[in-house]
């Protein structure tokens, strides 16, 4: 969705800077809401409403990742220790928090998500024809989804109550806090 955001300057540019205009923002840093600002033609005397993103129902933490290659085996810990034996599939799907994997490229995001499943019994899903009609999201709040692998192109998960858990998996600069955003 940033995609389409960048491309607004567009749209107050046709409309003129005479018509009134407003933007809002959950997850810009202040160097971004300067270039919000500069690009939208907001004057810089604008009213700013600015709230904290921490919130109760948020726990921020990083974890170094401890495993070989691609570190995906460190995910393990999203999957409980279940007998499939003993348990049935829906009994260990259950026990998943549900929870959002961001990744930042398609390749990562298959690389997590056939790890995954080799945790996991076999299970069979069958894909539409047009894989575009797919629809992520019935599926997620539904609760039928329990782990979402997805780019940042998906949305952001975190205002989502029935996301327990939000992850941005391998980020490259720790430094750039807008990476984390």
């Amino acid at each position: 969705f940033r995609t389409d955001f960048a491309r607004l300057d567009t749209l107050r540019f046709v409309l003129g800077l005479n018509i009134p205009f407003g933007a809002c923002t959950a997850t810009a840093i202040p160097e971004k809401l300067r270039l919000i600002r500069a690009g939208l033609g907001i004057h810089a005397d604008v009213i700013s409403i600015v709230e904290p993103v921490n919130r109760f129902n948020l726990h921020y933490s990083v974890k170094k990742i401890q495993g070989a290659e691609n570190g995906e085996e460190d995910l393990g810990h999203l999957i409980p220790e279940i007998d499939p034996l003993v348990a049935s599939v829906e009994d260990i799907v259950s026990k998943i928090p549900s929870t959002i994997i961001y990744v930042d490229s398609i390749t990562l995001g298959l690389s997590v998500a056939t790890t995954l499943r080799t945790w996991l019994p076999p299970w069979t899903l069958i894909r539409p024809p047009h894989p575009k009609e797919w629809d992520a999201d019935q599926y997620c709040h539904a609760g039928v989804t329990r782990i979402l692998v997805a780019t940042s192109a998906w949305g952001m998960g975190v205002h989502d109550p029935g996301v327990a858990r939000v992850i941005q998996w391998k980020v490259k600069n720790l430094g750039n806090l807008d990476a984390l955003i």
